[in-house]
């Protein structure tokens, strides 16, 4: 008879969970160019808030809304003004004001950035949501009224600058973003 065994703690765990609407979602690591973009994204946000400090970017932050909605996004930006009041040693408790997830074409975490979590980060106040697509290189922006869903209301091309309201003076040229990840275009996984 195989003896059963328990998780200990210190064990590596790849899986990412997020609780929406009180319903369990597991994800599984990420594709390297997933993580690429991911990187490039934060890099580039940290960069423009060393020289314009007005609030810090934080990747893969856990975030706790209420008993029915621990978030795991990609990139999370929070204002100054915010930091005291939500960012805890632990998790985030509250809605950052930029949330960025990275797709994963195929997965149903595609689904979930795509139709659910606009309209969970709507509900809960946040100010701009970004979907960053790797396949497509584009940006999709969605925004909205504090308390509803929020919609897609631009969407930036491989052409194009992707700027933030919330961020004055920030450019990201969306081909340079995907030029800056091209290590995981090779190493699809």
């Amino acid at each position: 008879m195989a003896k059963k065994r328990t998780p200990r703690p210190g064990i590596y765990d790849p899986s990412r969970y997020e609780l929406l609407d009180g319903e369990m979602f597991v994800h599984f690591a990420a594709a390297v160019r997933h993580q690429a973009v991911v990187r490039e994204v934060t890099c580039r946000l940290n960069r423009y808030l060393k020289e314009n400090p007005i609030g810090q970017v934080l990747p893969a932050a856990g975030i706790m809304l209420d008993p029915f909605h621990w978030l795991v996004p990609d990139v999370a930006y929070v204002s100054r003004a915010r930091q005291a009041s939500i960012v805890q040693a632990d998790w985030l408790r509250g809605v950052p004001d930029l949330v960025i997830e990275v797709l994963d074409p195929g997965k149903i975490t595609d689904w979930v950035d795509r139709e659910v979590k606009p309209r969970i980060y709507g509900k809960q106040g946040a100010a701009e949501y970004w979907l960053v697509d790797p396949e497509n290189h584009a940006i999709e922006v969605f925004g909205g009224r504090k308390g509803q869903p929020m919609r897609r209301r631009r969407v930036w091309g491989a052409a194009d600058v992707a700027k933030s309201r919330l961020l004055p003076k920030f450019a990201l040229p969306v081909a340079e973003l995907f030029a800056g990840a091209a290590i995981g275009k090779s190493l699809r996984g």
